[in-house]
């Protein structure tokens, strides 16, 4: 889904480097936007190791209400809820 939280910080850091490169701003002003310049980068470098490991943990997850789903008695309410959820979350996303 566009746009994505690397998309939105990285569209802040243009604009903020943009405005240290056109305008004479007084040294306490360019300290500022370049600690927040700062900040926008180790958010960056945050965000970026996350996506990897909610993959990883939706895809067990899934693994995991699979293999419980056959535990569950035949046309059971909670068996038939779980089988939606699945098929649901691949729809979304296949992988």
């Amino acid at each position: 889904m566009r746009p994505t939280p690397e998309d939105v910080l990285d569209g802040a850091d243009r604009l903020l480097r943009a405005v240290l490169e056109e305008n004479a701003l007084p040294a306490d002003a360019a300290d500022t936007v370049t600690d927040a310049v700062r900040m926008i980068k180790q958010a960056r470098r945050a965000v970026a190791g996350r996506p990897a490991f909610l993959a990883e943990d939706n895809n067990r997850m899934r693994a995991l209400l699979a293999d419980l789903v056959h535990d569950l008695p035949a046309g059971s309410a909670s068996r038939g809820r779980v089988r939606a959820y699945l098929a649901e979350r691949a729809a979304a996303d296949p992988g």
